[in-house]
């Protein structure tokens, strides 16, 4: 007759009560490990004598592989996690970078022309206060080559500038609006190599606006801005309130 003891269940898993040995032995698992079949606890409750296995404190006994292994697969599920924890941060820190970039490229691309240093740095404050940049040309022939290169939203342009001032500057640029080149600037003298080589923007078909700022408020001179092709003028010294009017009206 086989001796039997009742089926033990441990974490939904049982063992198998008939051997060879005429005793009933059972399979322990512990938290979702596994007990090596051939070094299994006795009827009478104690431990083989193997090197392989040891007793805990609850009387139980576990194979030494399987608590090697358990560690192993805790260490591998752990750098697994850590792997997933850098991925995840990685991945966030690449949306963010793509949604820094969208939102600077939806930001309006503004060109100030100005060759006095402490204009430009009163107007670049300015600009900051109202959450924009701009890109910084000192002359009528540095604007023509800046729009050249890149597609603008707005240009502010100073009226009296040295090399080119800013009415002729204007006139070159419409020009080269109507007819899409620049002959009427490189007949004007502005390098035909540099003008050649470095456009890289496709040629928008909508009329840049041009805002003339000019010290000079008398009529003669606002027609004259008009004339040369500018859109509108402000009247210096540039104010923020006048600057957010103009932003205003011809950033959409």
């Amino acid at each position: 007759m086989l001796t039997t003891s009742p089926i033990k269940l441990i974490n939904g898993f049982v063992a198998d009560p008939s051997n060879n040995t005429g005793q009933s032995e059972i399979v322990q698992v512990e938290n979702g490990g596994y007990v090596d079949e051939t070094k299994l606890e006795t009827s009478s409750g104690h431990c083989p004598e193997s090197a392989h296995q040891y007793e805990n404190g609850n009387g139980r006994c576990f194979s030494k592989e399987s608590e090697s292994c358990s560690s192993s697969q805790a260490s591998s599920e752990g750098g697994t996690l850590e792997m997933e924890s850098e991925l995840t941060v990685s991945s966030q820190r690449e949306e963010e970078k793509a949604e820094t970039n969208l939102k600077e490229s939806s930001k309006p691309k503004i060109l100030l022309v100005e060759d006095n240093k402490i204009n430009i740095m009163v107007a670049k404050s300015m600009m900051k206060q109202l959450g924009h940049t701009m890109d910084i040309a000192n002359n009528g022939v540095e604007a023509i080559n800046a729009i050249n290169r890149s597609s603008y939203d707005l240009v502010l342009m100073d009226v009296c500038m040295p090399v080119l001032d800013g009415l002729k500057a204007t006139r070159l640029i419409r020009s080269y609006e109507e007819s899409g080149n620049w002959n009427a600037a490189i007949e004007a003298g502005v390098d035909k190599e540099i003008l050649e080589n470095e456009q890289v923007c496709v040629r928008s078909t909508n009329r840049l606006p041009i805002i003339a700022m000019t010290a000079n408020t008398l009529a003669e001179s606002s027609e004259e801005c008009y004339a040369n092709g500018m859109d509108s003028f402000i009247s210096k010294p540039v104010t923020l309130q006048k600057l957010r009017e103009c932003l205003q009206q011809y950033l959409h």
